[in-house]
């Protein structure tokens, strides 16, 4: 993609509101399409890797594997998504080559909790020959006759056109129903979770007459919703926890992608662009930043290019002048925390060295101990190192981790204070080395 983009799931948030609260608004017209009352679950498997060349060698291992069981880091980690959510009573879509990982999931699924998924789903399913001999045509032994396996669940199959593949889901599955489309409904099947009707009017998709309105209310009040939810393992429990992040308001937010392929390991990092970045502490917190102008999705670490002349601490002052509502005089600069190499943050070909400062004003009262808090119409808000390794991209993350580490020896020879609240990093535990202690002591009155 080039130039600015809305939120990657800003086009399916139409749809979705269309189907959870604009069904029953007779003054949109439109109102054939079945109705959605509890929520839409989008799970997005790009995420989940690198590169979509890892994802298409995941994928195929996964569904081709003559292993009936699911791999880890992909089908294990969607099928823990889907128990710790504890659904119930639900419809699992999937299409083309997806399809497969969703027959394969719902076969674990239905031995696990056969009431978990009520109807099943596929727009143009692309199943391979080793696929159904493994999955859908072994035989089972039953009375001593070999009985050609069934499953009770409905399905719904969307395809351009009949094909043997067809017939063996349907003898799979004999409670389904197959409906033959073309090939630009299918295309909009799991956008509009419907094809597409022969008297839509002008032959544009119907959802597209209604994209996301972040200003919409049902006759009841009711407005959209959207979170972002991992499942992630605890590293002190070592349980499995799901996180929830709100993302209703960056749905509208837009934002230039045009650098997000850039091959990192074709950059010339001796002569590309540099910049300063201010990791501005306070206590055990930092500030990150977001664009209230929508030039980018979430929090970042703030950096500017460097001026010819400049030192890093000017350069910082120039920072909180841009980014916060501080000046050069709010905070000092710790010449002896040794800076941080931060390359493409945010896949941007620049390369960061990110800089310590240590805010001179305390926080308000009680703070350090209060959860952080975020004002969304400001362009920056403090957060402990557990929250912003949640709201920066893998590249920012290191660099902190690596931060977090020079903080720890610093605070030791008191070249960082250790006071409201601690020091940035007094949460991270590496290589079963607490580093808690002695740097996380009682607020201490200043």
């Amino acid at each position: 993609a080039s130039g600015p983009q809305h939120h990657t799931m800003y086009d399916f948030a139409g749809q979705a509101q269309k189907r959870l609260l604009k069904s029953d608004d007779s003054t949109l017209g439109d109102q054939d399409t079945d109705t959605i009352r509890n929520g839409i679950l989008v799970i997005d498997v790009r995420y989940m890797f690198d590169t979509d060349q890892e994802l298409a060698a995941r994928l195929k291992k996964e569904t081709e594997d003559s292993n009936l069981t699911l791999t880890k880091g992909f089908g294990k980690s969607i099928l823990r998504l889907f128990q710790r959510l504890h659904l119930r009573n639900i419809v699992l879509a999937a299409e083309g080559e997806l399809c497969a990982l969703a027959l394969k999931l719902h076969k674990v699924l239905h031995e696990k909790d056969s009431g978990m998924i009520s109807e099943l789903h596929l727009s143009c399913p692309v199943l391979t020959a080793r696929f159904i001999n493994t999955h859908l045509g072994a035989p089972t032994q039953e009375n001593g006759k070999k009985t050609k396996p069934v499953d009770v669940t409905p399905l719904k199959l969307l395809v351009e056109t009949m094909n043997s593949r067809v017939d063996i889901l349907r003898g799979f599955f004999p409670s389904g129903a197959t409906e033959i489309v073309g090939e630009e409904q299918t295309d909009n099947y799991l956008l509009g979770f419907a094809p597409v009707s022969e008297n839509s009017g002008n032959g544009e998709h119907p959802e597209c007459k209604h994209g996301y309105d972040a200003d919409y209310r049902s006759t009841l009040g009711q407005s959209l919703f959207a979170t972002q939810i991992t499942v992630e393992m605890n590293r002190y429990t070592k349980q499995y926890e799901r996180n929830c992040e709100d993302i209703t308001k960056s749905l509208t937010d837009m934002i230039d992608e045009s650098h997000t392929e850039t091959d990192v390991k074709t950059i010339n990092w001796s002569s590309c662009e540099t910049h300063i970045g201010a990791l501005v502490l306070r206590g055990n917190r930092c500030i990150l930043v977001r664009s209230l102008q929508h030039e980018w999705i979430g929090m970042r670490i703030p950096s500017l290019p460097r001026q010819p002349e400049e030192s890093p601490a000017d350069t910082i002052g120039r920072i909180l002048v841009e980014f916060t509502e501080a000046g050069a005089d709010d905070v000092t600069f710790l010449p002896q925390v040794l800076p941080v190499s931060v390359f493409a943050p945010n896949g941007r070909p620049i390369l960061v060295h990110l800089y310590a400062a240590y805010a001179t004003e305390p926080p308000p009262r009680d703070s350090p101990l209060e959860p952080d808090v975020e004002d969304d119409e400001s362009t920056y808000d403090w957060y402990t190192y557990t929250n912003a390794m949640q709201k920066v991209d893998a590249a920012s993350t290191t660099a902190l981790q690596i931060m977090a580490l020079n903080l720890v020896q610093c605070v030791k020879v008191g070249i960082v204070p250790t006071k409201w609240g601690g020091v940035f990093g007094q949460e991270m535990k590496m290589l079963d080395v607490c580093i808690t202690t002695p740097i996380a002591q009682p607020l201490l009155d200043e």
